[in-house]
């Protein structure tokens, strides 16, 4: 596969002149990490972090590009083969990448639950390895300690156990991690690191170039990830409930709502100054306008280019139970995938002295979890790079190369489209940030919404007559070809 013309074949790409200047930077911070000398994270324009030089002729750049996860020539199956290859206990699927076992599941304890994304298995994990000291601190996200508008979250290396109570929500939010880098290295003990599937790449590529940073990141956990959104994206939603977002003090992404079904969250804001006067005001996310994620508004680039779903060099990874016989209950079901023996030993004593609801999942049914967004991840994926060769665009080394026949015409379409909802949602917002409310915004967006949908809706329709045909062929005994 083509990386660049301006690159030879497996060679890697520079940080600033390739990943960055072609969108393809996910913010995590690492390299500014690293060389905090040399680079510092900023918001840009669009709210997403990425890494800017501290003087006009930095050195030492591109020495970080194989930590990078959108520069490295490692790729996913490369890093998880060389920490999980050699167990002849742990099966491996092309989707799911090693694992020991799958479950589906929640924790039992009811305010846990309650205060958690979905089942609350990620902070359980995190606060029994930590209480257990088989960890000393946790590296995850929490509400900033000096909120502002830009400003809502950040991650921070966690020591105390009711500290770690507020990493329990996802946020939906641009975050970076190059303040702990430092930290993590000079800390004394054993850390377990909790991101999104390119943090977890990001740490693992770090680790393999930095033995201190291997010594002290013991443990990963991963959360399974559709895409990351920029600041834009708050700020929309919480002008959507009435509310000032330079009046925000944090906001709750996965407002569980009583007797709703768990994929009909709300989003909730808290401030001074919220539409109720009350400290809070929140929406159901099915009354936002262009609320499916399908739409990709305010998705970073970065996410066009990603194909690890559930964190595959993650210990253990983590993710939403969508499937109609989970999403019923509105208290939150979630997935587990597991790769580490010593967690697997952990959630099994979970369950057995009564603090985990456990059942087993099939892979089947876990990848069913996960369909649509495997599917933007691999066909949707392997055209997306097609089109970024045909126009001579430099793009990051993927597992799955570009394929102009991956994708019939129809879905070929939506990936069009996607890719136009997903920059006109950045210009247009843009323009609305200076004006009252969202009026401008869906007024503006409003056509290429319905386009998508509609295109989307053909999609699934000639999806399901497909699929009705095969079985009535079946029922019939002939041959379903």
């Amino acid at each position: 596969m083509k990386l660049a013309p301006s690159l030879p074949e497996n060679a890697p790409a520079g940080i600033i002149s390739h990943v960055v200047a072609n969108g393809a930077c996910v913010g995590c911070g690492l390299c500014a990490g690293l060389a905090p000398e040399t680079l510092k994270m900023e918001l840009n324009s669009r709210g997403c972090y990425e890494p800017v030089p501290r003087t006009t002729d930095p050195e030492g750049i591109d020495q970080l590009s194989e930590t990078c996860p959108f520069a490295s020539t490692t790729n996913e199956d490369d890093i998880a083969k060389s920490l999980f290859g050699q167990n002849p206990e742990l099966q491996h699927h092309e989707q799911i990448g090693y694992f020991v076992d799958t479950h589906v599941g929640f924790v039992t304890d009811p305010e846990h639950r309650a205060s958690s994304t979905s089942g609350g298995l990620i902070t359980w994990i995190a606060e029994k390895l930590l209480s257990e000291g088989i960890v000393d601190a946790v590296a995850c996200v929490v509400p900033s300690e000096h909120a502002a508008p830009q400003r809502l979250f950040e991650y921070r290396l966690v020591t105390d156990l009711n500290e770690l109570k507020q990493a329990r929500k996802s946020r939906y939010y641009p975050v970076q991690f190059s303040k702990i880098i430092p930290e993590i290295r000079a800390f004394d003990g054993r850390v377990l690191f909790i991101g999104l599937p390119c943090f977890v790449k990001a740490i693992r590529l770090a680790a393999q170039a930095d033995k201190t940073l291997a010594a002290k990141v013991t443990h990963t956990v991963g959360l399974f990830c559709g895409h990351l959104k920029s600041t834009f994206f708050s700020e929309y939603l919480i002008r959507s409930t009435g509310s000032d977002e330079t009046q925000i003090t944090t906001v709750d992404f996965r407002k569980k709502i009583a007797g709703q079904k768990a994929n009909h969250y709300g989003f909730e804001a808290f401030g001074d100054r919220t539409k109720t006067g009350t400290g809070s005001s929140w929406i159901p996310m099915r009354q936002v306008f262009a609320n499916s994620w399908t739409y990709n508004l305010f998705m970073l680039k970065a996410c066009e280019f990603c194909d690890d779903i559930m964190a595959e060099t993650a210990d253990a990874s983590v993710g939403d139970a969508w499937l109609p016989e989970y999403v019923e209950d509105d208290k939150g079901i979630s997935v587990l995938v597991v790769r580490s023996a010593e967690i697997a030993t952990l959630i099994e004593n979970g369950h057995a002295n009564g603090e985990l609801e456990l059942g087993s999942l099939s892979t089947d049914k876990l990848i069913a979890t996960q369909r649509p967004t495997l599917q933007q991840r691999r066909a949707g994926l392997q055209y997306r790079l097609h089109l970024a060769e045909q126009r001579g665009q430099w793009h990051p080394i993927k597992r799955f190369g570009a394929d102009p026949g991956a994708c019939n015409l129809l879905y070929k379409a939506v990936q069009h489209l996607r890719m136009a909802t997903r920059e006109s949602s950045f210009r247009h917002w843009a323009s609305q940030r200076n004006r009252q409310g969202r009026t401008y915004f869906i007024a503006r967006m409003t056509p290429l919404i319905l386009i998508s949908w509609l295109a989307n809706e053909l999609r699934h329709i000639r999806s399901r007559s497909a699929a009705v045909k095969r079985r009535l062929l079946r029922l019939l005994g002939a041959d379903a070809r």
